[in-house]
């Protein structure tokens, strides 16, 4: 009874020799290489062999566990950032990103009615004479940048309804600007 030469000289081998059952099993072979001794070493390397694809299947698991959990960590501290946490140099965030123009300008444009936004007299009009509705949902999509779903939740509406609102507020934003 010969064993693969490949085998022998496998570094998986060798690592199988470090246990001093499998070393025992390998020199009783070797010594007596009978059908007995032949079975006895084939069982203990399998079973070496079944315990290394064990260990790497968990190795993995454990990897990809570890990885998704640091993804739901990193999401959860990214929801909890705080515009007046101090940065390195001592300032806010809110100093940093904030620029008081601007959210002063912006402020105003989400206060303001839907047709004095527009500079254009013709469109200022034509929003005028757009239902309450259809107002509120086209300041919800372009000044609010909300999608339509989002909409449907805030109004307890269909994503359906909502959109058909918004073609219909267009198609008659257009109809009017045509005149």
């Amino acid at each position: 009874m010969n064993m693969d030469e490949k085998i022998l000289n496998s570094k998986k081998f060798e690592k199988f020799l470090e246990g001093e059952k499998n070393k025992l099993l390998y020199l009783n072979y070797r010594l007596m290489p009978n059908e007995e001794n032949a079975m006895k070493l084939d069982e203990a390397y399998k079973k070496f062999e079944r315990q290394l694809i064990a260990r790497s299947y968990l190795r993995k698991v454990i990897a990809f566990e570890a990885r998704k959990f640091d993804a739901k960590i990193r999401a959860k501290e990214k929801k909890n950032i705080s515009l007046h946490a101090t940065i390195e140099d001592g300032s806010t965030l809110e100093g940093v990103l904030v620029d008081e123009k601007s959210c002063h300008i912006y402020e105003r444009v989400l206060d303001s009615n839907l047709e004095e936004i527009f500079e254009d007299r013709k469109l200022s009009k034509a929003v005028a004479k757009l239902t309450i509705k259809q107002k509120n949902i086209l300041s919800q999509i372009y000044l609010w940048e909300l999608s339509e779903k989002e909409i449907a939740n805030n109004l307890k509406l269909t994503q359906q309804a909502v959109s058909k609102v918004h073609r219909t507020a267009l198609k008659r934003l257009r109809e009017v600007m045509k005149r």
